[in-house]
């Protein structure tokens, strides 16, 4: 008896010891399925944050909807370019976005010129920046017999007709940071226009515009020459205003990818329209605003 006991004892110690080593060959694969989930939760690739100017989305294709740019507003025999009857008819005639340029006077305030010297489009002699905005507003009128209007003036009238602007900063002298200061002021206006861009051939006054007023993207006027050079698309600027009529799908495709605004100058002709808008251009700066509209609307879905 005292022999079968034992043997019983031996045999229970063995189905004990089996099931046991059982249990624990069937739980350790389950343990590592868990520790392997577990794992997959913590280390699954986490979307990284989007550099500036960088994109991790596809190219969008063209969008078929380049919006009309008025080139200097919109001038005619009666409106001389720049002035606020321009601008005027630029709204008038549904312009989705109208051009200017800014120049700064001999005292700092802002007023919209495209050459540096008045003679051409005024009737006085002389440099704008030669000149104290008291004695412009005094003694010179543009051709179409209006007022040299400021910044003020131009931003009052796009507010009021909903109009986005492309504000072409020019070279020359006058530009200080207080000028920039005046500025930001002058266009807490416009602040609810998304699309209202800056523009400047100069780098360093996109810069000193961006660090006063940020919300505003900044448009670098690419040298012709450069025109199909993809090594300005990494440039630090929000965007470009380029030659459509030369600019490559390849090149448009790159600045997608740097997610750039992407600008046609000045095209007056059908073919470089179509050009424009097969490429998926932004927006095509044109003197003529009423017949690219029309033809946009009979050719684009």
């Amino acid at each position: 008896m005292h022999r079968r006991g034992i043997v019983v004892t031996a045999l229970l110690a063995l189905l004990l010891s089996g099931c046991s080593a059982g249990d624990e060959r069937t739980s350790a694969p389950q343990k590592a399925d868990r520790s392997r989930s577990a794992h997959a939760r913590t280390s699954a690739p986490v979307a990284k944050p989007t550099k500036p100017g960088r994109t991790t989305e596809p190219p969008a294709p063209p969008t078929a909807t380049s919006i009309a740019v008025a080139h200097r507003g919109a001038p005619t025999d009666g409106r001389t370019e720049n002035g606020l009857p321009a601008l005027e008819n630029a709204a008038r005639l549904h312009a989705e976005m109208s051009e200017f340029d800014v120049r700064p006077t001999l005292d700092g305030e802002l007023v919209i010129m495209h050459d540096g010297g008045l003679v051409r489009t005024t009737d006085c002699l002389g440099q704008v920046a030669g000149r104290t905005y008291a004695d412009i507003a005094a003694h010179c009128r543009l051709d179409d017999g209006s007022p040299v209007p400021t910044l003020r003036e131009f931003l009052g009238t796009a507010v009021a007709r909903g109009l986005p602007l492309m504000i072409e900063l020019k070279e020359g002298p006058g530009w200080t940071p207080e000028v920039f200061a005046q500025m930001r002021a002058d266009m807490e206006p416009l602040s609810r226009f998304d699309d209202s861009v800056f523009l400047s051939f100069d780098d360093d006054l996109l810069a000193m515009a961006h660090d006063t007023i940020p919300e505003l993207p900044g448009i670098w006027i690419v040298p012709r020459r450069l025109s199909v050079s993809r090594s300005v698309i990494a440039k630090p600027v929000g965007g470009f205003l380029i030659d459509g009529e030369l600019t490559t799908d390849g090149w448009m495709r790159a600045a997608r990818a740097h997610d750039k605004l992407v600008y046609a100058r000045v095209v007056d002709s059908v073919e470089g329209w179509q050009r424009c808008v097969d490429i998926g251009m932004d927006g095509i700066l044109t003197n003529r605003l009423t017949d690219y509209l029309q033809w946009r609307a009979a050719t684009v879905d």
